[in-house]
């Protein structure tokens, strides 16, 4: 008789503690033979059932190019869970060193095994919600490091989350010990966006910096110009150009220049925006208004710099600006 109808070679199996949508749930690697391109290359992928008997529905969760301390192949190592943010989940990771040599029993050793974690969405844990950047265990103590049958290998299999939000990891480390790490599960939680908290501080600094150079830019600019057209300026309030007909003179100008920029620019921002939230599952919706938005401060504080300089200009008596040029 079949007892279960699954995927062949399926390894590092780990099932979700509850059903989620109705259906049990499981996290694995298929070992297919012999994975993608016909080399070690083995991703972590999530099946459903309705009886734990019937497997099927399978989605790829993670790849191996999604972790950038993996080379070679990634899979579950221990059963995720239940936060409020999502299902905390724990991963290991293997990556390749060829500098690598002897390391425990055989004559040469190149891989390395980490322990990753990542955040899984509550409702459809196909969908990453968020990852750390950085291995959250490596080998790096005399027992992963250098005894043990097979060092070098930190392995998962066990995590607790405690009633006063402690977390407890148990995993073995070169093949040969039982180890124990612990851990806040708020801080692990929050390390998986530590990487966009940089990012969106780095940017900002980047934004306000542009934002100045582009004022002090404009401001010069204007300067300069109402210096050099004084006595243009001066003439045209003889000949009866009244103060808000320069300031026209001036401000349509910069406006065009403004708009056109803003029709440049938009695209690219749009491009630029899009393309980073596909790192994300949840995308906030950039409306309309937020350009239009953007395009309205930016008006507002050149046309501000523009009109001060062109009412002082515009007030300066014209004899003494034609008797001094």
């Amino acid at each position: 008789n079949i007892i279960s109808a699954s995927a062949p070679d399926n390894r590092n199996m780990v099932l979700f503690p509850e059903k989620v949508g109705g259906e049990y749930v499981r996290l694995e690697r298929p070992f297919p033979v012999y994975s993608r391109g016909g080399k070690d290359r083995f991703d972590l992928w999530m099946s459903t059932s309705p009886d734990l008997v019937f497997w099927g529905e399978t989605e790829l969760v993670l790849a191996v190019e999604d972790v950038p301390y993996a080379n070679d192949k990634i899979g579950p190592a221990a059963p995720p869970v239940k936060t409020d943010k999502g299902w905390l989940t724990i991963f290991h990771a293997v990556d390749i060193d060829k500098k690598r040599r002897k390391n425990g029993w055989e004559r040469k050793w190149q891989k390395r095994y980490c322990a990753g974690i990542m955040l899984l969405d509550l409702n459809d844990p196909s969908k990453v919600v968020g990852m750390s950047k950085l291995p959250l265990i490596a080998p790096e103590t005399y027992y992963e490091t250098q005894s043990g049958f097979r060092q070098h290998v930190i392995f998962p299999g066990g995590m607790i989350l405690e009633d006063n939000g402690e977390v407890k990891i148990y995993y073995g480390a070169s093949d040969t010990v039982e180890c124990l790490a612990t851990a806040r599960v708020e801080d692990l939680i929050a390390d998986m966006y530590a990487e966009t908290r940089k990012q969106t501080v780095l940017l900002s600094l980047f934004a306000f910096t542009s934002i100045i150079i582009s004022l002090m830019g404009v401001f010069g600019i204007v300067i300069f110009e109402t210096q050099y057209r004084r006595k243009e300026i001066a003439i045209r309030r003889v000949f009866g150009a009244t103060t808000s007909g320069l300031l026209w003179m001036f401000n349509s100008r910069y406006g065009q220049i403004v708009g056109a920029c803003f029709l440049l620019s938009v695209p690219v921002a749009y491009y630029i925006i899009h393309e980073w939230q596909k790192s994300f599952v949840y995308k906030a919706p950039i409306g309309w208004w937020v350009y239009v938005s953007a395009l309205a401060l930016v008006l507002l504080i050149t046309l501000s710099l523009v009109t001060s300089r062109s009412l002082k200009a515009a007030h300066e008596n014209p004899a003494d600006v034609v008797k001094g040029e």
